[in-house]
């Protein structure tokens, strides 16, 4: 099997937690979709739908952005640095709306957000911001 050899992940350790943090999001995303599916009446409302597709979406625009970072893709990290501090707003405003959405979607969004806050903190380390301008 042949790895590149100029990538992220085989000189920075920042890139296994990126990929755990997006992984674990994108699951999580997916899950709460699988959900929905199983779910009838008020737990699967036009609203929580709507939101836990864009949730998914996001997550997968995330994981995109993800792979093109561990590559050592720049535009890639600087994506993903901007969409996981705008989906940490988002969730934090959405968690806060009360009553929009059954309280399992809400806690499954504070998991999310929790996740995203380690991508954040991850992503914006002196180590890993030195790594990519020095590229």
């Amino acid at each position: 099997m042949n790895q590149p050899t100029n990538t992220v992940a085989n000189t920075n350790p920042a890139a296994r937690a990126i990929g755990m943090y997006v992984g674990g999001y994108l699951a999580i995303s997916i899950g709460a979709i699988v959900a929905l599916t199983m779910l009838h009446g008020k737990q699967a409302t036009q609203e929580a739908w709507i939101h836990g597709c864009i949730v998914a979406a996001t997550a997968l625009l995330m994981s995109t952005f993800a792979r093109g970072a561990i590559r050592g893709k720049d535009r890639a990290y600087l994506r993903l640095r901007i969409t996981s501090t705008t989906m940490i707003i988002a969730i934090a405003v959405t968690t806060a709306i009360p009553g929009d959405f059954p309280m399992w979607m809400k806690a499954e969004q504070i998991v999310c957000g929790l996740l995203l806050i380690g991508l954040a903190v991850t992503l914006n380390r002196a180590s890993t911001r030195a790594f990519f301008k020095a590229k």
